[in-house]
């Protein structure tokens, strides 16, 4: 199974980096889009901003569109395949759990539909009829 990634895994890094790996091949997002599309304050995206970028997973921009000063993020390749790999720890976790259900609630409607039918089940495993 893949592995956590802990960086990722936080619940505001993990909207920056999904809002990044929908626009890997647009121009990077800008402060204010991602703000938005995050709806976190300045401070707490700025603190997180930092911590991907240090980690190599994103890259920041600083610069300015006329006088104004403007900030803009994009997704590294490195970046990338974290986010690829992380998503892929969250499908098998899925599928795990969905398999672990299934399994279980099979288990589950078998039996009902064993004692039902008016079944035992035999010490071998398979099922013959109760004898009154």
């Amino acid at each position: 199974m893949p592995e956590l990634d802990e960086l990722i895994h936080q619940p505001l890094r993990l909207r920056l980096m999904t809002a990044l790996y929908a626009e890997r091949d647009a121009e990077p997002l800008e402060f204010t889009s991602i703000k938005r599309i995050t709806e976190a304050t300045d401070g707490n995206l700025g603190s997180h901003l930092t911590t991907l970028e240090k980690a190599g997973y994103i890259t920041i921009l600083k610069d300015y569109q006329g006088k104004k000063p403007r900030t803009r993020a994009s997704i590294t390749p490195v970046g990338q395949r974290a986010y690829r790999q992380h998503l892929g720890y969250l499908r098998a976790l899925l599928e795990q759990a969905e398999g672990k259900f299934v399994g279980e609630r099979t288990e589950e409607v078998s039996k009902k539909g064993v004692e039902k039918a008016g079944l035992a089940p035999d010490p071998i495993g398979a099922e013959r009829p109760q004898t009154p």
